[in-house]
């Protein structure tokens, strides 16, 4: 996948993902088989603010050619999305998750090492870039 395509994937996600835990953070909760209560749609409210900043930063270096800046955002994003997927399996394991979390765990899989593919790539478009030589005369 581009990093083009990574981007405009992730924004959307976790767009979607910020807006549904803004409004109703009980669909989340219930995909994932855990109980609601005060504290925690107040913490879901609060990292829907952080997916809407991550979409944003998405969106916005979706069309940006190979950089530190873009590197730094693809591994970044790699890093939080291979993190929860962490964390999710983490969960799963122990018994604290429902399956629905499945399906979060492989898009963070995919979109982690997506991240982590078009950094390579960018480095290897890089490194087979021809360098003039100088002419004799």
């Amino acid at each position: 996948m581009s990093f083009k395509t990574l981007c405009l994937a992730g924004a959307t996600i976790t767009l979607i993902l910020s807006g549904v835990l803004m409004v109703h953070p009980p669909l989340l909760l219930s995909l994932f088989d855990l109980d609601g209560g005060t504290s925690i749609e107040v913490m879901t409210r609060r990292a829907s603010v952080l997916l809407l900043g991550i979409a944003v930063t998405l969106w916005l270096a979706r069309d940006a050619a190979p950089s530190p800046l873009r590197r730094a955002v693809a591994v970044g994003t790699a890093v939080t999305m291979l993190g929860l997927a962490t964390l999710g399996t983490v969960e799963i394991l122990r018994g604290s998750v429902g399956p629905g979390v499945i399906l979060a765990i492989g898009t963070e899989i995919v979109l982690g090492a997506g991240f982590l593919w078009s950094t390579a790539e960018d480095r290897s478009a890089s490194s087979r870039v021809a360098t003039p030589r100088s002419r004799r005369v």
